[in-house]
């Protein structure tokens, strides 16, 4: 355990992810929270955050990863997630990172956050009040990427704008939709007038396969009845 925080704090990730592997319980995430807290924090260096979300995804994304540790992860360094998420899919590029880097960075966290969001959704203990509640903390943060990239029917002028983004957030709308309704209609409730127009257009736009809108759209709701569960 004190090895695998030695070596977070070092960002030696790869000794990291043996370690953590080694430890069955968990421990190993559990024990460098703290350290990987920072790097993903660090604002000072743009590879150091990326290299610790790469080795945090890659860590829950392992076949053989435990449901503690990304119970780990979702607790201890979920909001750090979504922030580099929000952050790196609302700018254009910056400084020494490359527009590579930026589109990797959002698809690690994307990747992280969809776990998280598998793990709640099998965990007999998440109640619907917690599975909503986070799924509108997520939803929040894909919309600002969309408002902010557009989509590939719906461009932006925004400088920086990359349509790939917008499109991933609402595919992942769209797995959340169809895999479990109720929450996803329950989050909803959360989002502002402003942002739940943004992901029901991003949702039709993903279903109906970003075919380019008519000159005068017919504004449609929503129907959410559409949605089965596929369990």
């Amino acid at each position: 355990r004190a090895l695998a925080q030695s070596s977070a704090a070092r960002g030696n990730w790869e000794a990291w992810s043996i370690v953590c592997a080694a430890l069955d319980d968990g421990s190993g995430m559990s024990h460098s929270i703290q350290p990987i807290k920072a790097a993903l924090g660090d604002a000072n260096d743009g590879a150091r955050p990326l290299a610790a979300l790469a080795a945090v995804r890659a860590a829950v994304q392992d076949s053989q990863a435990k449901p503690q540790t990304i119970g780990f992860v979702m607790n201890g360094l979920g909001v750090n997630v979504i922030m580099l998420f929000k952050g790196h899919g609302t700018q254009p590029v910056q400084g020494n990172m490359k527009a590579n880097d930026r589109i990797t960075a959002c698809a690690d966290a994307m990747k992280i956050i969809m776990i998280a969001f598998q793990y709640l959704a099998a965990d007999s203990h998440s109640t619907d009040e917690e599975m909503s509640a986070f799924l509108a903390v997520v939803f929040e943060a894909m919309v600002s990427v969309i408002q902010f990239n557009g989509l590939p029917n719906h461009h932006n002028e925004n400088n920086g704008a990359d349509p790939s983004l917008g499109r991933m957030c609402a595919q992942a709308m769209v797995h959340v939709a169809r895999s479990s309704p109720a929450a996803f209609k329950a989050s909803m409730l959360f989002l502002s007038a402003e942002n739940r127009s943004t992901l029901e257009m991003a949702v039709r736009a993903d279903m109906s396969g970003y075919v380019a809108p008519r000159a005068a759209p017919l504004k449609k709701k929503l129907n959410l009845k559409g949605f089965k569960s596929r369990a």
